[in-house]
């Protein structure tokens, strides 16, 4: 399925998602933005993967890398745990809450789908 039908069915609900044009060389086309304030690791997502900033160095992830993901505890945590091909770990924050429900839990369940989508491909 394509990518933007995943960002309308999951993330565009999100308050903390806005729709964004634009072109990043190593992904592609960038879709949205999840907006992480008051940090300022905002994700960016993009045609074949997602971006972000940590201690202001930015970290890149393709979809077609991840080999796993998962999340600790869905009820307190914001981080969303990504290994990839190389075997590093990776921790993606995603920091919204609306009412008793965290927006990690969703954002997970949008790189789930879109992880495979792209290995169906």
């Amino acid at each position: 399925m394509e990518i933007m039908v995943r960002i309308k069915r999951i993330l565009s609900d999100m308050e903390r998602f806005t729709y964004l044009s634009g072109y990043d060389e190593e992904l592609g086309e960038i879709f949205g933005v999840y907006d992480n304030k008051p940090e300022k690791d905002s994700l960016y997502i993009c045609q074949n993967g997602i971006f972000w900033n940590v201690n202001s160095e930015r970290v890149s992830i393709k979809y077609r890398d991840i080999l796993s993901i998962e999340f600790e505890d869905p009820k307190k945590s914001i981080f969303i745990k990504l290994e990839v091909i190389d075997k590093k770990i990776f921790n993606l924050p995603v920091r919204g809450v609306r009412g008793n429900l965290m927006d990690v839990m969703e954002f997970f369940r949008f790189l789930k789908r879109v992880i495979h989508d792209f290995e169906k491909q």
